[in-house]
């Protein structure tokens, strides 16, 4: 029998639910491994479930309250659903929801990646929207704007706002952080430039709560 890995995800959730308050260690760990298997980056344990938690609730249960950690409820009744009928807003390429700071990738209707991201902090948003890569450059590039800041593989798609990475990955927070770019992981930009297509949009929505 085939395995669907969106539901062994939200058993996994469910086991550290169920398992944090006496084993934390070995919980955190089943859990970082059952992400990894979704294809979600993990890095922050208690800031990727926190994050996976929140576009669990926005992608399956349409929920508005999304910065809460799913209830046992909530994951059985997920657990009964369709997990391959996306919103209908969704576009094939870059979907970012700016509310869990999370993204997902998109190829033929279906979701390939989930993977953290880190949008413009106060004074700086990201703009919602959809956009396209007007510009994209294969190779470190040093910000224009801010001198000394390098960014990894930067794909351009709203004037001087880039999809990139950085040298640490620690630096894509879980709130927003930078000064209007998306940011996220090394390895995510590698994942992009090997499929992104020239149709692809980049798809921003919902709104950071401080």
């Amino acid at each position: 029998m085939a395995i669907n890995k969106k539901k062994l995800f939200f058993l996994g959730l469910t086991s550290f639910l169920i398992l944090a308050t006496f084993t934390p260690a070995s919980a955190a760990s089943n859990l970082e491994n059952t992400l990894t298997e979704m294809g979600f980056s993990t890095g922050s344990k208690s800031s990727e479930l926190t994050r996976a938690s929140c576009l669990a609730r926005e992608l399956f249960l349409d929920k508005t309250s999304l910065y809460k950690k799913l209830t046992l409820s909530e994951i059985e009744s997920i657990s009964t659903v369709d997990l391959t009928i996306l919103p209908a807003q969704t576009v094939e390429g870059i979907n970012v929801n700016l509310t869990c700071q999370y993204s997902y990738f998109v190829r033929e209707g279906k979701i390939k990646k989930f993977f953290p991201i880190s949008s413009g902090r106060k004074g700086h948003e990201t703009q919602p929207g959809i956009f396209k890569i007007w510009y994209q450059y294969d190779h470190w590039w040093e910000s224009t704007l801010y001198p000394g800041a390098w960014m990894y593989r930067p794909k351009y798609f709203d004037h001087d706002r880039a999809f990139h990475g950085l040298k640490s990955d620690a630096s894509v927070r879980p709130y927003p952080d930078s000064h209007g770019c998306l940011r996220t992981k090394k390895k995510m930009m590698d994942f992009l430039w090997g499929n992104m297509v020239k149709s692809d949009q980049i798809r921003i929505y919902g709104k950071f709560k401080w």
